[in-house]
């Protein structure tokens, strides 16, 4: 009785999204969510900014000069920000989270760093999914959700309504070596309580997943669902560090780009799900 909807509050600004009424027809109901037009509430953009920002974040070079910010506000030099960047790359991107008015730069060349306090890494790379599904693929998206009635906390980096299907991402911002097993189970778990269509692991990272982050899934499975379990559900390569278990979770990494990877995935799942395979 506990999972059943409860009557939702008046003016609530999420009753109607698409992604409440695939939540709701599991017999479950949001108890926050964040749309993507949520992001100038804690970093006031314009229109404009917004729409360069997210354009900003398709580089891979350009969050990872984002996450160290968030490491080492409210202060750094230029030169902690080059270890994954040129000095020469480092100045464009640096005009560029000026205009933002994520960064000031005093005359000695520090950089002030004006990050709310709120705000985290990880809750940028979710807005960043949920834009990228609603601008490239056209499926509303909320992220950050909370969800009443399940006893794993309800906590959802993104759902998205693609297709009418729900998806779920949880979304990694550290490397392999930071992500560990009880991180898994509990992705695992949210899969068993929500039962979305599809689940995809991203791990916004250029290094290999196969190595840690397969094996990881390989030992929670077998935690679940015993030994054989990989005989019946193997973690296989759909290509390079993409991978799948019954082409309805996915592992994923953002080498060479979040979008073209997310297009293998969609493509995969839609080729192995019965779409007109008694034709093609």
């Amino acid at each position: 009785m506990d999972n059943l909807p409860q009557q939702r509050i008046k003016n609530d600004p999420l009753a109607g999204h698409p992604v409440d009424s695939l939540i709701r027809a599991r017999g479950f109901q949001l108890s926050r969510g964040n749309n993507i037009a949520d992001l100038p509430q804690y970093l006031p953009l314009s229109r404009q900014q917004l729409d360069d920002f997210f354009t900003f974040m398709h580089r891979y070079s350009h969050r990872l000069v984002l996450h160290d910010l968030f490491r080492l506000q409210p202060e750094c030099k230029a030169e902690d920000l080059t270890h994954y960047v040129s000095s020469n790359s480092l100045i464009r991107i640096l005009a560029q989270l000026e205009n933002f008015g994520m960064i000031s730069r005093k005359s000695d060349g520090r950089i002030v760093i004006h990050l709310p306090a709120d705000l985290t890494v990880g809750w940028i790379l979710e807005w960043y999914i949920a834009t990228l599904m609603e601008n490239v693929f056209a499926s509303p998206a909320l992220f950050n959700v909370g969800i009443l009635g399940t006893d794993t906390g309800g906590d959802y980096d993104v759902l998205a309504s693609w297709l009418n299907r729900l998806v779920y991402f949880e979304a990694k911002s550290a490397p392999p070596k930071g992500i560990h097993n009880p991180e898994i189970a509990a992705f695992l778990k949210r899969i068993q309580q929500l039962k979305p269509d599809l689940a995809i692991f991203f791990n916004d990272t250029h290094l290999r997943v196969k190595d840690k982050i397969v094996l990881m899934f390989e030992e929670e499975l077998i935690q679940l669902k015993g030994i054989e379990s990989l005989k019946q559900y193997p973690v296989l390569r759909v290509q390079e560090q993409i991978f799948h278990i019954q082409h309805s979770i996915y592992i994923l990494n953002s080498k060479r780009d979040v979008r073209q990877n997310l297009k293998v995935v969609f493509h995969d799942y839609l080729q192995h799900q019965g779409v007109f395979n008694w034709l093609f």
